[in-house]
């Protein structure tokens, strides 16, 4: 190539990549082999990958690309001509002028080459003080380190590096985020509340509790219920201590309840009310969850341990819009927190309460049952100690109900009212009583009426009774009780058998 002249240029040029295979550069070279081609970070080969066509009169070219690049950015030709003498003058050789003027035009090609790459590093500005030390520190003191700068501005080793391998995993959930900033905006207005939730006694609450994670849509669902709790904190606080007592109840079959709650027991129908409202203390703490993935998010620092939540948090996007909506209610729950430890404690009987969540909205309405629980803390905890017996209750509670309608006790004057054939009571007469059975519709006896002397009663006869041979059916032959002369009786002192039976 004849000589040319080498312009004040930048030997590096960029290319957006396209379909195109063709991309011309505008810096001098000397060769084809004075230019490096990268595909993004990737080196090309010359002819495997690309050739390289030279202009004679400019020293400038292009790159053709054997193959399209495809899935790249951009395509970096930049100058790369090795750093060599290629001549040598020797004293009284020849002094050619073209041999000069290709040396010379290598040293301004490796000068600008130099300069190129230069303007590509750490550079210190001008306005430095004079004689600080941007050496890098040793490796043993940098290695898996960032990159950090002293008091002065020196280059030193920084904390160690922290593996950003989890953020780059959850970089769409993250971009996600970035459109949520109008409710991170209402949450960053409750740091302290936040800050308290991050600690580590409540990480390990919030995770425990995070084990009802599937029962969040449901509960989100249920903001109104949520808001009705929220306003009997001091209830809350009550049921709180009776996790004992929750976890026998939570034990007991659900129709045994259900059959005992339903005729009207005052006490069970308080007990039903106390498992209500646990399960909606379970509806709030799941909340608590999306809150806590919300700050773990916020701070970095958590961001990698937390990736899971913020993908969970992310498939709520709806549920954390409402809950930023909320932030009185988060405040309340930031009040509670104590009593809310106390029920991730009882994770797996929040689970099976979670199965019951059908009667929360029913159950919710009624506060003031709740209320009468919290008063009545002594009895509650008698039934539960006596479950066994409030189940065989419950397996007998018909029979129960038929016998009451049935046997109406011991009383002076007869019952009145609508009452069935067959019906019994004692009636109590001075010293005397008589059982007495309800038969078409009057009372009549059903036994002699007796006293210390002997049977003073039966039916329509009265005073001391003297059995007749109407009251006795002998079965021994027709002769009168008294002077029997049949052949077929002894004298003999033996013992007679026969049947009494009394007339109607």
């Amino acid at each position: 190539m004849s000589n040319i002249p080498i312009s004040n240029v930048t030997r590096r040029q960029v290319f957006a990549a396209s379909s195109a295979t063709t991309f011309a550069f505008t810096f001098e070279v000397l060769s084809e082999t004075d230019i490096s081609v990268f595909s993004d970070d990737t080196q090309l080969e010359l002819s495997t990958n690309y050739t390289v066509t030279l202009n004679s009169a400019t020293g400038t070219g292009q790159v053709n690309l054997n193959s399209t690049a495809v899935g790249v950015t951009q395509i970096a030709i930049i100058g790369n001509r090795a750093i060599q003498r290629t001549t040598d003058f020797t004293t009284g050789g020849d002094f050619n002028a073209k041999t000069l003027n290709d040396e010379l035009d290598s040293l301004t090609i490796f000068a600008q080459q130099n300069q190129e790459g230069l303007q590509r590093t750490l550079i210190a500005p001008q306005t430095d003080p004079a004689g600080l030390d941007m050496t890098l520190p040793r490796v043993s003191d940098r290695a898996n380190k960032y990159l950090a700068f002293g008091s002065a501005g020196e280059a030193i080793g920084g904390a160690a590096a922290i593996d950003i391998s989890g953020i780059q995993d959850v970089t769409a959930e993250i971009s996600a985020l970035g459109g949520l900033s109008a409710e991170l905006t209402a949450l960053a207005s409750k740091t302290a509340e936040l800050t308290s939730l991050g600690s580590v006694g409540m990480v390990a609450n919030i995770s425990a509790v995070g084990t009802v994670a599937t029962d969040i849509p449901v509960v989100a669902a249920m903001s109104a219920n949520i808001s009705n709790i929220l306003d009997s904190t001091a209830e809350i606080s009550v049921v709180a201590g009776l996790s004992t007592a929750v976890s026998t109840f939570n034990g007991i079959g659900t129709a045994d309840i259900a059959t005992v709650a339903g005729y009207g027991t005052a006490t069970l129908v308080s007990v039903a009310g106390q498992s209500t409202q646990i399960t909606s203390v379970a509806g709030l703490s799941a909340e608590i969850t999306r809150v806590g993935a919300a700050s773990y998010s916020a701070l970095m620092s958590n961001a990698i341990d937390m990736s899971a939540n913020i993908t969970q948090v992310l498939s709520q996007s709806a549920q954390v819009t409402q809950l930023a909506s909320q932030s009185a209610e988060i405040s309340a729950v930031f009040a509670i927190r104590s009593d809310i430890s106390t029920v991730s404690t009882n994770s797996s009987a929040v689970s099976a309460v979670s199965l019951n969540i059908s009667p929360v909205t029913n159950v919710s309405s009624n506060m003031g049952k709740v209320t009468s629980v919290a008063t009545s803390l002594t009895d509650i905890t008698t039934v539960a100690s006596a479950i066994d017996s409030v189940n065989t209750v419950a397996t007998n509670v018909s029979a129960t109900v038929t016998f009451a309608n049935t046997w109406y006790g011991a009383a002076s004057s007869d019952p009145t009212g609508s009452i069935n054939d067959g019906s019994l009571y004692y009636h109590q007469s001075g010293s005397t009583g008589q059982l007495k059975v309800y038969d078409n519709g009057a009372w009549s006896n059903a036994s002699f009426e007796i006293s210390s002397s002997g049977v003073l009663s039966f039916e329509s006869r009265t005073g001391h009774i003297s059995l007749t041979t109407a009251d006795i059916a002998v079965g021994l032959g027709t002769s009168a009780i008294t002077g029997i002369t049949d052949s077929s009786y002894e004298t003999k002192g033996r013992a007679v058998a026969m049947s009494v039976i009394f007339g109607g």
